[in-house]
């Protein structure tokens, strides 16, 4: 399964990226908007994890872009605040799913796997955060 990651914390990008790498996926980080709406024009991913505030773009219409050219491509959007504005706003672009970010970085990097897994057609309910 192929993963875009577009998040503009590399330290949290990068440590998600391990897991999920140690867990089999083929994943990609952008740190930008501007650098994730270009890999996803240019590759084909299974599921995008979008972060709601990035520099270059704006998440919701990035999200919107991606699910018209690769409309295929599941869409999860991470955000810092749990408003019900951001939340509205993420499924009115196209998202499929909405989280909120703890202050775990484990947490985050757990239900992120999950979803992803989740997202594929083939499920598989084992995997490892160590």
């Amino acid at each position: 399964m192929k993963v875009l990651l577009i998040d503009n914390n590399n330290k949290v990008a990068e440590s998600i990226k391990k897991d999920m790498e140690e867990n089999k996926y083929e994943i990609d980080v952008a740190i930008d908007g501007r650098s994730g709406e270009k890999m996803a024009e240019d590759k084909s991913y299974d599921a995008v994890v979008l972060d709601s505030f990035l520099p270059g773009i704006d998440s919701f219409e990035l999200c919107k872009k991606i699910k018209q050219t690769r409309n295929n491509a599941r869409v999860l959007i991470c955000s810092e605040f749990d408003s019900h504005e951001d939340k509205v706003l993420s499924y009115l672009s196209g998202a499929d799913n909405y989280l909120t970010k703890s202050n775990s970085v484990n947490d985050l990097k757990s239900k992120i796997i999950h979803w992803v897994k989740k997202s594929s057609p083939i499920y598989d309910h084992s995997f490892s955060l160590i």
